[in-house]
């Protein structure tokens, strides 16, 4: 019986010994290999773009170019040349006060509303005016054909009894591109 203990217990110590192995090192190798498999598959896509890319690089350059052609284009109807949003407002009291000496109108009051930084700045301004509702009309019409994109926000008309004159509350946004040095 003694032998057959030792038999069994030696059995016992070769099958622990075995199962260890499988879960220890069989299985962490096994899924080490597939994780390295898997990432070696990766690489082959990411070379494969690669090598794609270094093919097309005169078709990026010229897209690049394109993009950066149209970026132009389309800044040219933003401010610029400025470092924060309060001077931004200052342009564009300014072109707003350009306008209406322009078509006539007194502006009465100007109120700088807040706002918004990042990549594209907004400013928000409303300006009050009392004239005819010729002036007011050749006002709205200059503002929104400026070259600048200048759009209005709010627009509010109010007259007293029979007077001639209307009172006009404009908001009117201005996008602004600040300088890249300033942030």
């Amino acid at each position: 019986m003694n032998d057959n203990n030792k038999l069994r217990l030696k059995i016992g110590i070769l099958l622990i010994t075995l199962l260890s192995l499988i879960k220890f090192v069989f299985f962490p190798l096994h899924d080490w290999k597939k994780e390295k498999l898997e990432n070696i598959e990766v690489l082959k896509l990411s070379v494969n773009k690669k090598r794609v890319l270094v093919g097309k690089e005169s078709e990026i350059t010229a897209l690049a170019d394109e993009l950066k052609k149209n970026t132009d284009q389309f800044e040219k109807y933003f401010f610029s040349g400025f470092k924060d949003s309060q001077y931004l407002q200052l342009m564009l009291q300014k072109e707003l006060e350009k306008i209406a000496s322009s078509t006539g109108n007194l502006i009465k009051n100007i109120d700088w509303l807040y706002a918004t930084e990042g990549d594209i700045y907004k400013a928000p301004i409303t300006i009050q005016c009392e004239a005819s509702p010729k002036k007011i009309i050749d006002l709205i019409s200059k503002i929104e054909s400026e070259s600048y994109f200048l759009p209005i926000e709010r627009l509010v008309l109010s007259s007293y009894g029979y007077s001639p004159n209307v009172i006009v509350e404009i908001s009117v946004l201005a996008y602004g591109i600040p300088n890249k040095d300033s942030n």
